[in-house]
């Protein structure tokens, strides 16, 4: 995989979902996707001096389509969305991909139609991302995806 820095055009797009910290860097890994990852300055140092174009290069936070950025569960922890808690019997639905629905809501913030949202259990894990419908919140992205479509 070739690793770059982010353009400007792509920092904004970044930026508009995820509150990135100053002492990171963030690099655009290409290859099949162009993916988006975050390291630290000591680590994009060292990355300039190696000849070899490595694997990875800190944790992967989401990835570019069709010129959107789409972050991934690890960048939901930068994510700007606000955070709903579910009760245990959605936490598991969820993890199988199911939607999210007004009763399993335990806490969190008013959420407005088409809004996204961090789908966090009781202990404050995140398990999705989701996004509001009139009626639901829709399951985007969970950890259980990584196991279904087999890593």
């Amino acid at each position: 995989m070739k690793f770059r820095k982010i353009t400007k055009g792509e920092a904004e797009k970044v930026k508009e979902e995820l509150s990135i910290p100053k002492s990171k860097v963030i690099l655009i890994g290409e290859a099949e996707r162009r993916e988006v990852f975050i390291t630290t300055k000591e680590a994009y140092k060292t990355l300039k001096k190696i000849k070899k174009e490595p694997y990875t290069v800190g944790v992967i936070i989401g990835e570019f389509r069709r010129n959107k950025f789409f972050p991934n569960l690890e960048g939901a922890k930068f994510a700007k969305y606000k955070k709903i808690y579910v009760n245990d019997k959605a936490e598991q639905l969820v993890l199988y991909g199911r939607d999210v629905f007004p009763n399993s809501i335990i806490k969190g913030e008013k959420l407005k139609p088409k809004e996204k949202c961090i789908i966090v259990n009781k202990k404050g894990e995140i398990l999705a991302i989701g996004k509001v419908e009139k009626d639901k919140i829709k399951n985007i992205i969970d950890r259980g995806w990584y196991l279904r479509k087999g890593g």
